[in-house]
């Protein structure tokens, strides 16, 4: 009986390490591709084989919406009716994917025989049986721009709720591949664009040449142009400001005696010399700080095809750069962060496997095991809920009203013990207060900033957890004497994945994503928080919910 117990714990823990392990595998994997190349549909393709790989699904799609006609058409199919499925369109809200991508909401379908929404016309044209179907909606900042779905679990089966979490992000993913093609197509058809119009204003001079001037001016991307002999015709604003030149000292001067960032003109080189368009990615140096920008150069050719000069035109990406970096900083975190409540579940499980331990120890085991657990399913809880956010789906509340001194008791009980280094102090006043709230996103909001107290002040000392109150507002502050934050970071400690550059913070560890959640939540019951520190002289995190009326 004992060793049937280990197994199950073993058999249990080593599962859902494997799975887990897949699917962030999976999602880093995605991220490195984004990276790696901008061809679409090879993009679209290998993220899709990988969720064909971890769900252990028969086929997967990728749908886009024409919003021209109101219908959806497949962008990339796998599986083995790919060729048939790739001629097949649906109305906007017709089968499952239409209903997904009208209504944005992820759906899961055990039986698709058995649902109304099922277009059946697919599988009669393709000749393809669909039992069950995961389809999650495709979004750009916001927008809902196709849906993805994968089919048939291999072997039989039905997908589970789960993996519902996991296709989103790896839907996310999908759609930074997405908007990073079409930031480069938009740039290349803006070249293009310029091109044209800057050779008509070659041939027309005057008029046309001034009304051409007037909205490069406007733009809020960097233009240059030159002419065959390499000097410069064109120069607006946003290029002025980026080479820290003016327009009426570099007209008609060679464009290597103006601009002396090297990977400019050697672009323009290569432009002048193949007469073909380059894209590209240059770094240029702008106070202290270098910036990357996102790079499109394009021949000018007369009406004869002959090279009459070139265009260079020039977006600031380094935002877009850094949030990408951050975000694959926070995938190794995470990663990390996994592996930690991991390793000793696995220790422990295979303890009890190779060795005859004893029923006391055998509990020990297990209570290791849970408390690990439960902590690798709060950081799985945050990642979720991370991504439903950063997908524009929010947050859902159950809100109820409840006794909020009586909950903080509560929420003091369960943490008083948490730690031997450290003493929690609650102050309450007392008489008893009502909110109206969603009470496990409060125990969420309280757990997050308990833990990070205690996490923070390696040293152990006084947590002290305090509720005032006004007229109309409950408020509550957790202070400890931990390390603090310095000045410099208090202002972005509410960012997503935003992590204090401190060595001794980062001994610790953690995702960079917790607080964002706890102010989202409290935006979201009409309260907010703040923070007061000083580095070395501990935190204290402070926020309002209103009272009942």
């Amino acid at each position: 009986m004992e060793l049937s117990v280990q197994e199950h714990i073993t058999q249990s823990a080593n599962k859902a390490k494997e799975e887990e392990i897949a699917k962030m595998a999976a999602l880093m994997e995605a991220s490195v591709i984004i990276n790696s190349t901008r061809n679409l549909e090879k993009l679209l393709r290998i993220i899709m084989q990988s969720a064909e790989k971890v769900m252990q699904a028969e086929a997967s799609s990728v749908y886009l919406i024409d919003s021209s006609n109101n219908e959806l058409y497949f962008e990339i199919a796998t599986g083995p009716k790919e060729e048939e499925v790739k001629k097949l369109r649906l109305k906007m809200g017709e089968g499952i994917a239409g209903w997904v991508a009208y209504t944005g909401e992820s759906l899961l379908v055990p039986d698709a025989s058995q649902d109304p929404r099922f277009a059946k016309r697919v599988d009669e044209k393709t000749k393809f049986i669909t039992k069950s179907v995961i389809c999650v909606p495709l979004r750009v900042r916001n927008q809902i721009i196709g849906v993805v779905q994968v089919l048939n679990r291999i072997g039989g089966g039905t997908f589970n709720k789960s993996e519902i979490k996991f296709l989103e992000a790896l839907a996310s993913q999908a759609a930074i591949a997405i908007e990073n093609t079409n930031l480069y197509e938009h740039l290349e058809e803006r070249a293009e664009m310029l091109n044209k119009e800057l050779k008509d204003a070659m041939d027309k001079l005057g008029f046309e040449k001034m009304r051409i001037e007037s909205m490069i001016k406007s733009m809020d991307d960097a233009v240059v142009a030159a002419d065959r002999e390499g000097k410069i015709v064109m120069l607006n604003r946003v290029a002025e400001d980026i080479f820290g030149i003016t327009a009426a000292n570099s007209y008609g001067k060679p464009l290597a005696d103006v601009i002396k960032d090297r990977s400019i003109l050697e672009n323009y080189k290569v432009v002048t010399a193949l007469k073909s368009t380059a894209k590209n990615e240059v770094k240029i140096k702008r106070g202290n700080k270098e910036h990357i920008f996102a790079a499109v150069f394009a021949p000018i050719l007369d009406d004869r095809g002959e090279y009459a000069g070139g265009v260079g035109v020039l977006r600031d990406v380094t935002e877009i750069k850094e949030l990408d970096k951050m975000k694959s900083e926070f995938l190794n975190m995470v990663s990390h962060e996994l592996r930690t409540p991991l390793t000793p579940i696995q220790a422990y499980s295979e303890l009890m496997l190779v060795r005859n331990v004893s029923e006391e120890k055998v509990k020990k085991y297990a209570d290791i095991i849970n408390k690990e657990t439960q902590r690798l399913g709060s950081l799985i809880g945050d990642l979720l809920d991370l991504s439903r956010i950063e997908s524009g789906k929010g947050l859902s509340l159950a809100i109820e009203e409840f006794d909020f001194k009586s909950f903080l008791s509560s929420v003091y009980e369960t943490f008083r013990s948490a730690s031997a280094k450290h003493k929690i102090i609650l102050t309450m006043p007392d008489k008893s207060e009502k909110i109206k709230a969603d009470r496990n996103k409060m125990i969420q909001v309280m757990s997050n900033l308990l833990s990070n107290a205690i996490k923070y002040s390696p040293d152990g000392g006084n947590i002290y957890i305090t509720m005032t109150e006004t007229e109309d507002r409950v408020y509550v502050s957790v202070k400890d004497e931990g390390l603090g934050v310095a000045k410099g970071d208090l202002d972005k400690i509410f960012e997503k994945f935003y992590r204090v550059e401190n060595e001794k913070v980062k001994k610790i560890g953690g995702t960079g994503i917790g607080l964002p959640i706890v102010k989202y939540i409290l935006e979201l019951h009409n309260g907010d928080i703040e923070v007061i520190s000083e580095e070395g002289k501990g935190s204290e995190f402070k926020f309002y919910i209103p009272k009942v009326k």
